[in-house]
């Protein structure tokens, strides 16, 4: 048993699932300011907009030898992303806005 390999998901599949789960963490904090009486029309939305380049960085790269540019722009082309662009994190997205007229 010691020796037993435990696969997991892919470096891909891992991205993609830490990025769902940042948003259903926003989905959280958006049912909390709801639960606290406080609407959107009360409250100044924000958000945080990471970009690939960041986020690959600190989850594969972080406390590394690789966590320069250089090595961070390999690992987002293996993962097949695209450095430079961008994912938004925010509470109470536009989208429900545009859904609820």
């Amino acid at each position: 048993m010691e020796n037993e390999i435990v696969k997991s998901q892919s470096e891909r599949q891992i991205l993609d699932m830490c990025i769902e789960l940042m948003h259903e963490l926003t989905g959280y904090f958006e049912e909390y300011l709801e639960w606290q009486g406080i609407t959107k029309e009360d409250y100044e939305p924000f958000g945080v907009s990471l970009s690939y380049f960041e986020i690959v960085q600190t989850l594969f790269l972080f406390h590394t030898s690789h966590s320069g540019g250089t090595s961070t722009m390999q690992k987002c082309r293996e993962l097949g992303v695209d450095s430079s662009e961008r994912v938004i994190f925010k509470v109470w997205e536009e989208e429900e806005e545009e859904q609820d007229e």
